[in-house]
C-alpha cells in the first residue's frame, strides 16, 4: 500500500475525531445558553467533517486508481538476450529427445505384467454418519 493513502486515512480519521469533539463542545455551550459559541463549533465541526470526507474519497480514488506504474516486460533486458536466438541456433531438437525419451522408458521402467497382490475385501457399509451406540 501506498504511503499517501495510508497518510489520507489516518488524516480522514483524525478529522473525524476532532469533528466530534467539536461538536460535543458545541453542544455544550448550547446548552449554557452561548448560541455563538454553539454556532461557531458546529460550524468548524461541519468543516472539519468535509476535511474527512474530501481525505476519504480522496484515498478511495486512489485505491481505485491504482498504480500508474506499468510492470516492466518479460522478455527484455540482457538476461533475455539469449532467449531471443531461434531454436536453430541453440542445437536443440525437440523430434530427437522425444523420441530417445521414448526408446528408454520401457526399458528403464518396471515391467507393467507383474501380478498385483490381491487386495483385502472391504467391510461393508452400515450407515451413514456417527455411529451411535
Amino acid at each position: 500500500m501506498n504511503f499517501g493513502i495510508i497518510f489520507r486515512l489516518a488524516s480522514g480519521f483524525g478529522f473525524l475525531a476532532v469533528s466530534r469533539s467539536m461538536e460535543s463542545r458545541g453542544d455544550i455551550h448550547a446548552l449554557m445558553g452561548d448560541r455563538q459559541g454553539a454556532l461557531n463549533m458546529h460550524l468548524a465541526a461541519l468543516f472539519m467533517l468535509v476535511l474527512a470526507a474530501l481525505c476519504f474519497i480522496t484515498a478511495g480514488l486512489k485505491i481505485m486508481r491504482g498504480s500508474k506504474k506499468t510492470p516492466p516486460s518479460r522478455n527484455t533486458g540482457p538476461a533475455y538476450s539469449s532467449l531471443a536466438k531461434s531454436d536453430d541456433d541453440t542445437g536443440f531438437d525437440a523430434d530427437a529427445a522425444l523420441a530417445r525419451y521414448l526408446e528408454n522408458r520401457n526399458v528403464e521402467g518396471p515391467e507393467q505384467n507383474e501380478p498385483q497382490p490381491p487386495r483385502p475385501p472391504v467391510p461393508p457399509r452400515t450407515g451413514f454418519g456417527r455411529k451411535l451406540s
